[in-house]
């Protein structure tokens, strides 16, 4: 029972995420017919596919190492790459992906980095990522938006929650950068008007702990202006992550030899794929259920269904969530097993030492 209760979002997403692969293999023609889909993909493009997976997890574990070795010289790049793993683990299995950035910490802290500076290292990574994510988004939109506005039906709806919640947040650190004292109260508003409407009982609690999380933001806000250099890098290993990331959709309906349409023909299908994916990136970056479960590949299914007919689309959607889902969840959970493992097997050798 306890092991349920220390697990139940894990276990949540991974009933939907079962239920959700086994609707969608269905949807293919049942699993004879996507397997037998498979059976006939390139082996070339399949294998492209879950490279850019992996090459998405080592540019992360880049970042990460680029800004961990200006305090802390000596860092091994496999401890970044178990660190953003682990993070990704938990980015799967949380809703809105509240645990990757806690799990990274932690895993910082268990190889002697401090927790201040764990805390300040991924909160820079993440805000270069999601300042890196809404300007792929809006670049997309600006040189792509008026197509699929024109061919996907009421696509402002489905973009109108991930461009918001991106919008806010690249607000705030503008204004962190700037003005400090402005976030501070706008945040003291916000937990005064949630009061009012009772969403918050502790309010004091609530303050104390919005308050504490601009400081530690701030303050590694701050620490960007001293490294210019590295930010640099650390902006253009973010934006190849995202890009081989962007690639994936491409690989997999390459694998699967899938004929565009003959409407879109004269298009540049590269082009437009990745477009499409930076707008479906922003569209499921901040779905509350863990994973964007449901959200990825009902978005996936309305960007890139319109370039293809027939159910191939939905065997396309079932290897791109196996590649950039499921790939880290059984990377993540293997890492960490098997460094459990090690750490026991390291006590019980301590011990029979004795």
């Amino acid at each position: 029972m306890s092991f349920i209760k220390k697990n139940l979002f894990g276990l949540v997403t991974f009933c939907l995420s079962a239920v959700i692969l086994t609707v969608t293999i269905m949807k293919s023609g049942g699993g004879s017919a996507f397997l037998s889909e498979l059976g006939g993909a390139s082996p070339f493009w399949l294998l492209a596919a879950f490279c850019c997976a992996v090459a998405y997890w080592y540019f992360d574990a880049l970042v990460l190492d680029s800004l961990v070795k200006k305090k802390y010289g000596n860092y091994l790049l496999p401890r970044s790459m178990k660190t953003v793993v682990t993070g990704l683990l938990y980015n799967a299995l949380t809703p809105f992906g509240v645990g990757g950035q806690p799990a990274q910490i932690y895993d910082m802290t268990t190889v002697g980095v401090e927790s201040g500076d764990s805390v300040s290292f991924i909160t820079v990574k993440s805000t270069i990522y999601q300042v890196s994510l809404a300007v792929f988004a809006v670049a997309a939109l600006i040189m792509t938006g008026s197509f699929f506005a024109g061919h996907v039906d009421n696509l402002h709806i489905y973009l109108l929650w991930g461009a918001a919640s991106n919008f806010v947040i690249l607000f705030l650190a503008i204004l962190l950068f700037f003005n400090v004292k402005l976030v501070k109260r706008i945040f003291f508003h916000l937990i005064h008007f949630l009061r009012k409407i009772k969403l918050i009982h502790n309010w004091r609690r609530a303050l104390k702990t919005c308050l504490k999380q601009v400081k530690i933001f701030y303050g590694s806000i701050s620490a960007l202006k001293e490294m210019r250099l590295t930010l640099a890098v650390c902006f253009l290993y973010t934006f190849m992550q995202l890009i081989v990331y962007y690639l994936a959709p491409f690989c997999v309906f390459q694998s699967l030899h899938m004929q565009v349409k003959p409407d879109f023909s004269n298009l540049n299908v590269l082009f437009y794929f990745m477009c499409a994916a930076a707008i479906t990136s922003m569209m499921t970056s901040f779905v509350p259920i863990p994973g964007a479960v449901g959200a990825a590949e009902a978005c996936f299914i309305l960007m890139y269904g319109l370039f293809f007919s027939g159910g191939l689309i939905f065997t396309a959607v079932i290897i791109w969530r196996l590649a950039t889902y499921y790939f880290f969840i059984i990377a993540g959970t293997a890492i960490n097993f098997s460094n459990i493992k090690k750490k026991r097997r390291s006590v019980c050798q301590d011990r029979s030492s004795r």
